[in-house]
């Protein structure tokens, strides 16, 4: 409790220090302005000098939230490499505030409750995160393979379908696609949605498996 505590006051002091640079620069920005009528070279370049504090003061500001990200990429690739799945849901858990921001985080997160058994909040987390992040599509596609493999193929199905609408070049949701479309029985519409995969990256043995 003592060590969080710590880390929260140095998070504070770091956020505190760098709004204070910002603070400082926009002051001397501004009294530059003032006493400088005339602008020189010297002047400019004392202005872009401090305009770069000020930046690197809301980069400080803005990563300061982000520090121990680092360490939980770490811990969280640990423990799916180990498959103790109910170790990185237990590190959702308890950094939950810092995962949230990170969407590779939150995903591997709900990676892991899913496989852990917790199922239902799992696939809500990955639902959640494709909804909040759309360009992380790597949920969506993960959704679809979980319903896939739980026999519910027009969920993965509709998973798919939005992956490929974010993804137009990309042949990985099309896959999906014609896998699901398989299983239900739909031949035609997989053998078409296999087709473009195959012009989106003829090299695809995935594609060839599909229409087996």
């Amino acid at each position: 409790l003592q060590r969080v505590r710590k880390r929260g006051r140095q998070g504070g002091r770091r956020k505190l220090a760098a709004l204070l640079l910002v603070a400082t620069a926009v002051s001397l920005f501004v009294t530059l302005n003032d006493v400088f009528e005339v602008p020189s070279q010297l002047f400019v370049l004392v202005q872009l000098l401090i305009a770069a504090c000020g930046l690197g003061g809301l980069f400080l500001y803005a990563s300061g939230a982000r520090s121990g990200s680092p360490r939980i990429r770490q811990q969280l690739l640990k423990a799916l490499q180990d498959h103790d799945f109910e170790a990185a849901a237990r590190i959702g858990d308890e950094k939950e505030h810092a995962i949230r921001r990170v969407p590779e985080f939150r995903h591997n997160v709900a990676v892991a409750r899913t496989l852990s058994g917790d199922r239902e909040r799992g696939l809500a987390d990955l639902e959640e995160n494709a909804e909040r992040y759309p360009q992380f599509v790597h949920s969506l596609l993960t959704l679809s393979s979980f319903h896939f493999d739980a026999g519910d193929y027009e969920s993965a199905l509709q998973a798919a379908a939005r992956a490929a609408d974010r993804l137009k070049k990309d042949p990985a949701p099309l896959v999906h696609q014609a896998a699901a479309l398989w299983r239900l029985g739909r031949l035609d519409e997989a053998e078409s949605a296999a087709g473009r995969a195959i012009q989106l990256e003829p090299e695809d043995g995935e594609v060839y498996a599909v229409l087996a």
